[in-house]
């Protein structure tokens, strides 16, 4: 039986150098460029961030759609289903263009 040479002291080790690494990493991205992120997500004029909910069951139709049309900054963009016959209740509900409708026999 091959005994494991890496200890518990080297292994502590060896995390804190990665850990020591991300704030490089992330200085060199445009993750944190916050102009550039606005553009990405926020597409409306109004300035709310769109979402998308995949699969339309109970907690999708009763709980997260309906607290989506109370937010301040969210509106439902888009839908992904694999029911195409709820498409048109969805589409006519909360106004989702045909361009943000999924279902999963197209994918």
């Amino acid at each position: 039986m091959k005994k494991n040479s890496t200890s518990r002291r080297k292994f502590i080790y060896n995390i804190g150098l990665a850990g020591l690494g991300i704030p490089l990493l992330s200085a060199y991205s445009n993750c944190n460029d916050e102009k550039s992120n606005q553009t990405k997500m926020k597409n409306r004029n109004d300035g709310k961030l769109g979402i998308a909910l995949v699969g339309l069951g109970n907690y999708a139709t009763n709980q997260l759609a309906p607290a989506l049309q109370q937010t301040e900054n969210c509106y439902l963009a888009g839908i992904v289903t694999g029911t195409p016959s709820k498409i048109p209740a969805w589409k006519e509900r909360y106004n989702i263009p045909d361009k943000n409708i999924y279902s999963y026999e197209k994918l």
